[in-house]
């Protein structure tokens, strides 16, 4: 939960060298193989690295001088919060960081005045693409208007369509209550929502008419809502878009409980384990509304290291050990897969480590169905870096 209050940080201005990584590995009976990685170098506003992916491989490459009275961004686009109903970035929610290959590529220009501003923007992902200009005011501290018109695949003459939003809070403040509204052509609107303190807390509601050819992640369904809640021993979420997903965390120092909500499944569970801060037994069970069980038992280290494994009895699919993980990944690209889900009965091991440099899980199950066929699968996913 320590990194999960940093997580919420739109952005941190990076004055020294970052490598970071990315991995995940997917073999799996309910979905098709799915492997990726990406290795990132950082230094200032630059970025470069590689990445594969099933589809594709490639170079990321981006500089961004946002932090400048002069605004220049090139490369592929990493962030999107600020823009993210026009142009997505491949991730699930706009507050979360995509691995590399999903996100759109192009250029962004621009000044920036303590009380005005204008930009000019082009991004591209395969053969889809998006022109924009803007232009914003901002009279007071916390208020920002902006207005202006975008072009969806301009090489075909789409029609124009114009953009207003209008944004309350002290951008600079990493504290505090902050909000704002979105409108992109007619029928297209977006609110949000944050506040930084004691507790976090984030939300957004957003309805289209038509989709645009950027969005990704959440912005690619005609409606949703998404709410998340941090605090020091409490994570709650709760997403609806075609379908709805609700979660409630509990982490304390020895008892860990969840109850999560699916349109299909409801489960809760429940862990306990010898010691906080040392070495530590931990055990646990969930159980599903249908009688489905999953069972949990191994060693750990702090919140740092655990190693183990369970058994578990599906009458349904459910997903992969929901108690053991930190609450900041449900946030992450570390748990951004509805692949990762078991089902029929079977057994698992798996180790989970959470350090500064090192996020990550292996796992392994063994499963059989009803006509006795066995089956095993293997997940990864490896996140982290240094700085230096």
């Amino acid at each position: 939960m320590r990194r999960a209050l940093h997580f919420l940080a739109l952005v941190v201005p990076v004055y020294s060298d970052q490598i970071e990584y990315q991995a995940g590995l997917l073999r799996s009976a309910i979905a098709p193989t799915a492997d990726y990685g990406a290795l990132i170098y950082r230094h200032e506003g630059f970025r470069i690295g590689a990445f594969t992916a099933p589809a594709a491989q490639g170079i990321v490459a981006s500089y961004s001088s946002e932090h400048s009275s002069l605004l220049v961004e090139v490369g592929q686009r990493e962030r999107s919060l600020d823009t993210g109903f026009l142009i997505g970035n491949g991730a699930w929610l706009p507050w979360t960081r995509n691995v590399a290959f999903a996100e759109p590529t192009g250029v962004r220009t621009g000044y920036q005045l303590r009380y005005a501003g204008a930009d000019l923007q082009y991004y591209q992902r395969g053969q889809d693409n998006l022109a924009a200009a803007r232009i914003y005011l901002a009279p007071l501290d916390w208020l920002r208007l902006t207005g202006g018109i975008a072009v969806p695949e301009i090489q075909q003459g789409a029609q124009q369509l114009p953009i207003a939003s209008l944004a309350l809070g002290r951008a600079a403040d990493r504290s505090g209550f902050s909000s704002g509204c979105e409108m992109v052509g007619e029928g297209n609107y977006l609110l949000h929502a944050r506040y930084r303190g004691d507790f976090s807390a984030r939300g957004l509601l957003f309805r289209r008419q038509q989709v645009n050819p950027l969005a990704s992640g959440i912005f690619e369904q005609r409606e949703g809502l998404a709410l998340q809640f941090f605090e020091k021993n409490w994570f709650a979420q709760f997403f609806s878009t075609d379908s709805r997903f609700g979660m409630l965390r509990y982490g304390g120092d020895l008892l860990s409980g969840v109850v999560v909500y699916e349109e299909r499944m409801q489960l809760a569970g429940l862990s306990v384990r010898s010691d906080a801060r040392g070495l530590h037994v931990r055990a646990g069970a969930t159980v599903g509304h249908d009688t489905s069980i999953q069972s949990l038992f191994g060693l750990g280290f702090a919140d740092a290291v655990f190693v183990g494994g369970g058994h578990y009895d599906l009458f349904s699919e459910q997903p992969l050990e929901p108690i053991i993980f930190p609450a900041d990944w449900y946030s992450s690209v570390l748990l951004q897969s509805t692949a990762m889900r078991l089902r029929n009965r079977g057994f698992k091991l798996m180790a989970l480590v959470d350090t500064d440099a090192v996020q990550g899980f292996v796992a392994v199950t063994h499963s059989e169905d009803a006509r006795g066929r066995e089956r095993f699968d293997f997940y990864l996913r490896l996140a982290g870096g240094v700085t230096f």
